[in-house]
């Protein structure tokens, strides 16, 4: 019985560990930025906002026009020491919560570097919160 129990405890742990981000504008933001400044497409393609309706053609090109961007990010952040972190601030939202605008200040090891500010807008889409681009 007592093994059951440790079982089931370590199971949701474990699962509970693998979640993803907190569905927030906030988690959102920072889980698309850590993605992009660590050039995965494929992770960062899940925060996106991808209208009902768009061709696999169309979502073709922006995953390529965002891969050509993020090798660009990726050489950047290499040549200023590379990540330390994201500070996510406070979101602005819309009257009814639907829209929200976000600040995130991105950090580099190189002490010389300068901090760079994202600015972001998510829409809240069938309750969760995804990025605008």
């Amino acid at each position: 019985m007592l093994k059951r129990w440790i079982y089931a405890l370590a199971t949701t742990l474990l699962l509970t560990g693998c979640g993803g981000p907190d569905n927030t504008p906030e988690g959102i933001a920072e889980a698309f930025l850590q993605a992009a400044y660590d050039n995965d497409v494929d992770a960062l393609f899940k925060y996106i906002d991808v209208p009902e309706g768009t061709g696999d053609e169309e979502v073709a090109l922006v995953r390529g026009k965002l891969s050509a961007q993020l090798a660009r990010t990726e050489k950047y952040t290499e040549s200023q020491g590379g990540l330390d972190r994201i500070e996510v601030q406070a979101p602005t939202l819309s009257d009814n919560d639907s829209q929200a605008r976000i600040e995130a200040i991105v950090h580099f090891n190189n002490s010389d570097a300068k901090p760079k500010t994202e600015r972001l807008r998510l829409n809240k889409v069938d309750g969760d919160w995804k990025i605008k681009i």
